[in-house]
Parts: structure tokens; sequence; C-alpha cells
């Protein structure tokens, strides 16, 4: 709660620079994909498993690695 009866605030992170998150510590190729079904994240894991780089994979379809 925020204290105001609502739930909290979500962050608004479009056209922030990318950080570091907690899926780079996994073993596992983890990506974030939006409603569209873009990548719109993706971990070094995943990025090896498809052979490409972040900048190459986001912005792409799921669908162009089947």
């Amino acid at each position: 709660m925020n204290g105001q009866g609502g739930p909290p605030p979500q962050p608004d992170f479009a056209g922030e620079p990318t950080r570091p998150t907690a899926a780079e510590g996994v073993g596992a190729g983890v990506g974030w994909l939006s409603a569209e079904g873009c990548f719109v994240e993706v971990n070094a894991v995943m990025c090896r498993l498809l052979g490409c780089t972040r900048e190459t994979l986001v912005g792409r379809h799921l669908a162009d690695f089947e």
C-alpha cells in the first residue's frame, strides 16, 4: 500500500538505460516480452542460446526464433 488506500505506484522505465537485473545471475536464458511478443529485455545466457547480441534481440519478435 502507498498510504493512500491504493496499490503502490508502478515505476515507469520507458526510455531509461538498461541496468543489470537478478536474471543475470541465473544459469538459464531469461527474456521479457512485450504484449506484442517482442523482446524488451534479455539476459546474457539468452543471448548465447540464441546466438545474438542483446542489441540484436531487443525489439525482435519471439516468432523470429522458431
